[in-house]
């Protein structure tokens, strides 16, 4: 999990994307973050980090629309609807659904919300942020802040932490964080597959 990769990735499509919105860019069938990595990584909570981040990238380099993929059965769709997934007895919500969730949040609803640009994060590949900013006041209303430091509760490294600034003028008195994390780390299935924990 590394957002320059992710970056890189993207790059391939720049030339795809047309900026008077004429015609939208969709990229169906995006894949897994994990490529050949454990299977239980794949459909986990650190393949919902890399979504977020991806989606978010996508988003800032005017790409319209994203889709992880179209098989049910894969072990990073957000959800399965039958028996047919190989880690799943029956319909599950796998560990990658909290991406839906942070995505829509950060979009949000409302004709006053648009323009997402990426912002600047000096020497950590493993970090990115983002803001949405309200098309009326021209000022960032919504940051997203995603840190890729892969950590698993079985592992035997200690939870790091991150610290960060933003500065964002003397206008703003009032801030709302939320959080989307996991006390299991980058390995955490979706409550029908790994349980409660």
């Amino acid at each position: 999990m590394d957002h320059a990769t992710i970056v890189n990735h993207l790059k391939p499509y720049a030339h795809y994307v047309n900026n008077d919105g004429s015609l939208p860019l969709v990229i169906s069938e995006i894949g897994s973050a994990t490529g050949n990595s454990p299977s239980a990584f794949g459909g986990g909570f650190g393949a919902a980090l890399w979504a977020v981040d991806v989606h978010l990238a996508a988003m800032t380099r005017g790409i319209k629309r994203m889709c992880n993929t179209q098989e049910p059965a894969a072990t990073h769709s957000f959800w399965v609807p039958d028996n047919s997934g190989s880690n799943t007895q029956g319909p599950a919500v796998q560990g990658i659904f909290p991406t839906a969730a942070f995505i829509t949040d950060f979009v949000g609803k409302g004709d006053s919300l648009g323009k997402a640009v990426e912002l600047p994060v000096s020497g950590d590949t493993k970090f990115s942020a983002y803001a949405l900013y309200n098309l009326k006041s021209d000022r960032p209303q919504r940051i997203a802040l995603v840190n890729l430091h892969e950590w698993h509760r079985k592992s035997n490294l200690k939870r790091g932490t991150t610290q960060v600034t933003l500065n964002v003028g003397d206008r703003v008195q009032s801030t709302m964080a939320r959080y989307m994390s996991s006390e299991s780390g980058s390995f955490a299935q979706g409550s029908d597959v790994g349980g409660a924990r």
